[in-house]
């Protein structure tokens, strides 16, 4: 099974099961445990507080099945600053972006999470101010 995790605004990826994040909650209860062969998370971590970040990737870990693929992804804290330090990116753009977010994290920090967790790294790629990493079950 693929699931796609999106925004309520979102549409997710054509033959991809779709799960909603909505108020720091997403709803796998029809997934099973060790099912999904790839879920794609990719806009997702912004979704959620910095305290139910951690409970997020437990969630989504239990369902990927082992030699599973996992892209998961949000906005860098860092990159976000650096880029209206460097007038890359205006104000109110920043504060719009800022205004979207439950948290911002960086793709360091949740690159050790993740290993921390048990899944292996594979790539990561930024683009702007949006960080994703691919990840692998063991």
């Amino acid at each position: 099974m693929k699931i796609h995790v999106v925004k309520p605004d979102q549409e997710a990826i054509e033959n991809f099961k779709k799960v909603v994040c909505l108020d720091n909650n997403i709803d796998v209860s029809e997934v099973s445990d060790n099912e999904c062969e790839l879920i794609m998370a990719n806009d997702v971590i912004d979704s959620f507080d910095i305290p139910n970040i951690e409970g997020l990737l437990g969630l989504l870990i239990s369902k990927l099945r082992i030699n599973g693929t996992m892209v998961i992804g949000g906005t860098d804290l860092r990159l976000l600053c650096k880029s209206v330090i460097n007038d890359q990116l205006s104000e109110p753009d920043a504060s719009q972006i800022i205004s979207g977010l439950k948290s911002a994290t960086s793709l360091e920090s949740l690159r050790v999470a993740i290993q921390g967790m048990g899944l292996n790294f594979v790539s990561s790629q930024i683009s702007g101010v949006h960080y994703e990493l691919t990840v692998k079950r063991g």
